[in-house]
């Protein structure tokens, strides 16, 4: 479950213009540049949300727990799972 779950969120954060962002959302107060989406699967439950703060981007599960993090390293994307 937990692995469908990080695919389902590298997925989503790869392609966005075929998931609905949630809207507006409040990202933490940081002189950088963040933003936050929250996806949603066809029946409208939560399935993740993703953030962007500076280079470094952090997926979440659906219960707000942290399910891994990419960062730009020399030019190749770096993904990181907890």
């Amino acid at each position: 479950m937990r692995r469908f779950l990080t695919v389902a969120l590298f997925l989503a954060a790869l392609a966005p213009a075929r998931a609905e962002p949630a809207g507006e959302s409040v990202a933490p107060k940081s002189t950088e540049n963040s933003d936050t989406q929250e996806f949603f699967d066809a029946r409208g439950r939560p399935i993740g949300s993703v953030t962007k703060i500076g280079g470094v981007t952090y997926f979440n599960g659906p219960d707000g727990k942290l399910v891994g993090a990419a960062e730009m390293i020399e030019g190749r994307r770096v993904y990181k799972t907890y």
